[in-house]
């Protein structure tokens, strides 16, 4: 399937601004190590899946 992980983090975005409507701001205040790990996290994942360059496509240089 190509174009999974971007298909994956869109999702996730989708369902976090869903939650938004929740008192999320103060429950990210109370957790703020914890969720600013697991992004720091998921960006590192993301960037060692994806090995091109940004904007660039397979075959071009």
């Amino acid at each position: 399937m190509k174009g999974w992980k971007t298909t994956v983090f869109g999702v996730l975005i989708a369902v976090l601004g869903a939650l938004t409507s929740a008192d999320m701001q103060a429950w990210i205040m109370e957790n703020f190590p914890w969720v600013s790990g697991g992004l720091g996290t998921a960006i590192i994942i993301l960037r060692a899946l994806t090995t091109s360059p940004i904007f660039e496509k397979k075959g071009q240089s």
